[in-house]
């Protein structure tokens, strides 16, 4: 059965553990980790002398000190957002990136995409130790104080707020992938609108990618991928539009004002809170859009996995006597 999001709830939509004491369990999530960590992984741990991981290293190195000087900048309500945010953040990267990992294991030849996993892995764990270090905290943000501080993506944080949960994703798998797998309605008239096509968009800070269905494309409930680069502190938007159909003159008009779709559908979520979900997106017109929400460290592991799953699906063959 399809796990389903209200979208008049934007609250919490993936369940969260918790321990005792109430704090994120960050520790509770047990990671799948192979026996035998690739050799390429072993070497970024120990300090690799090779060329491409030293330019790395130095530019995450200047990124952290560029942190560490904004962060010492913020006045001490600030910096307990900051804390509860980032948190949240990376407990929901855990969750997505052991969900994954846990599915490139079941695919053939995945080792490629499995290594490039380990290694995000790797990254976050080391920035989760730099950011307790640094935040003097121990393991883990209180839910609670998550809640009462109203720390969401709606809020509207101050500029360097802004400016260092952006900066952050820049040293953390920030490959936000939307995977939508057709559109269906349950009322006739709008299903007969979207047979003829459609258009989705997803929106996230000041990105938009786009794809256009025709409509071959929309009987057959081709599935369509959207990628961009996260921004925790923007919603993540998507809609769905059909052409208008009007008269010559008000075509004409609607071209030149670019009005000439009809949105049927447009929510905004917090995209931290959907890394890992698989299910679908109901609308209140009775809009069905099954999605998969996928993080990736890098853009091109969305191909790679795709490429992977395409291999495993059975096909079918049919002849005729």
């Amino acid at each position: 059965m399809l796990t389903t999001v209200a979208l008049q709830d934007r609250r919490f939509t993936y369940p969260m553990d918790r321990s005792e004491s109430g704090h994120f369990a960050l520790e509770t999530t047990k990671r799948p980790v192979r026996q035998e960590i690739g050799s390429a992984n072993r070497e970024w741990l120990r300090g690799s002398k090779n060329e491409k991981l030293v330019c790395e290293m130095k530019r995450n190195k200047k990124v952290v000190a560029k942190l560490e000087q904004r962060i010492a900048q913020l006045d001490r309500y600030d910096r307990e957002y900051l804390r509860l945010r980032v948190e949240f953040l990376l407990m929901q990267i855990d969750i997505a990136l052991c969900t994954q990992y846990k599915s490139v294991m079941t695919l053939h030849d995945g080792s490629d995409l499995l290594a490039m996993l380990e290694d995000a892995m790797a990254t976050t764990e080391k920035f989760r130790q730099w950011f307790h270090q640094y935040m003097r905290q121990g393991n883990g943000g209180n839910l609670d104080r998550y809640l009462n501080y109203g720390v969401s993506v709606n809020r509207n944080e101050g500029k360097p707020l802004r400016k260092i949960l952006s900066k952050m994703m820049v040293l953390l798998p920030a490959s936000l992938t939307l995977d939508v797998q057709g559109c269906h309605c349950l009322h006739e008239k709008l299903q007969r609108e979207l047979i003829h096509g459609y258009c989705i968009t997803m929106r996230q800070g000041q990105k938009k990618v786009f794809a256009v269905l025709d409509a071959e494309d929309a009987r057959d409930s081709n599935r369509v991928v959207l990628q961009v680069s996260l921004d925790p502190t923007s919603p993540m938007e998507i809609s769905i539009c059909v052409p208008r159909k009007l008269t010559s003159l008000r075509a004409l008009i609607a071209f030149l004002t670019g009005k000439n779709r009809k949105r049927l559908f447009s929510e905004s979520y917090d995209p931290v809170t959907l890394f890992g979900f698989e299910g679908s997106f109901y609308c209140r017109r009775g809009i069905e859009l099954p999605v998969a929400v996928r993080l990736w460290p890098k853009a091109e592991c969305e191909a790679l996995f795709q490429e992977l799953t395409f291999e495993m699906t059975p096909t079918t063959t049919s002849s005729t006597c």
